[in-house]
């Protein structure tokens, strides 16, 4: 039977409750992704020496930062277009395998990283030239990593695709992506305050750093649900499109 997602577009607590509903059915599958993708990083980020780069005070802080984010665009893209496809297969009644899914994000990541260098590129310009192009097209170009995977689109036929999307739903797209985005914030937040609490008993070293990256990853795989949320409504928005 037809996916809801198909059929009419969705408030909030639709697009949440569907995406709970896949997060939920498919919970191994989304944690081998998260298991395969995330210990690789959460090791590096543990045992490189961050400790040294945030003892440097707030340049060093910085730095770290910068890896991080360096290593979710480099890595964490390949998890995100990894549940975007499995979440689309699942929709359409299709079983397949976390490593089906984990392949076919290999096959399109490097188109994933070119485009969205030139997505960047672009929106660097847009802000320079005036704040307000930069703003309306970081919301059009939204959901490029999931037209590349779902739709098999790259570079400027990605972005003009995820306008295609958006386009005469602007607001509602900000609206929402803010709704998302700020309930991940806070979720990652409340789990870095359990995090905090458990670590506050555990002796330096070792055991100390297994536990960042065990608790690290499955802390990513939790979040991996707000993921599902943003496929879901880029789905929603266009089998709704004008």
């Amino acid at each position: 039977m037809k996916s809801v997602v198909y059929k009419k577009e969705l408030g909030i607590g639709g697009i949440l409750s569907e995406s709970w509903r896949l997060f939920r059915g498919n919970l191994w599958l989304f944690f081998i992704i998260s298991f395969v993708v995330y210990i690789p990083v959460n090791a590096i980020l543990t045992f490189s020496n961050a400790d040294a780069m945030i003892d440097q005070g707030l340049r060093g802080i910085r730095m770290y930062m910068r890896v991080i984010q360096l290593l979710e665009f480099l890595i964490g893209t390949i998890a995100t277009m990894a549940v975007a496809y499995l979440v689309k297969k699942r929709l359409d009644n299709k079983k397949i395998s976390s490593w089906t899914a984990l392949k076919e994000a290999m096959f399109k990541w490097p188109a994933a990283i070119f485009t969205s260098i030139v997505a960047g590129i672009s929106l660097i310009f847009l802000f320079l030239l005036l704040i307000v192009p930069g703003v309306i097209y970081s919301v059009y170009w939204l959901f490029i990593l999931y037209v590349i995977i779902l739709k098999d689109k790259s570079f400027f036929d990605a972005m003009s695709y995820s306008k295609s999307v958006v386009k005469g739903r602007w607001w509602r797209t900000l609206g929402y992506a803010f709704v998302f985005g700020l309930l991940a914030l806070v979720v990652s937040f409340l789990l870095g305050l359990v995090f905090g609490g458990f670590s506050f008993f555990l002796p330096a070293g070792i055991f100390m750093d297994l536990f960042d990256v065990v608790f690290g990853t499955f802390v990513d795989f939790l979040i991996t649900y707000f993921t599902v949320v943003f496929v879901v409504f880029f789905l929603n928005l266009d089998a709704t499109k004008k």
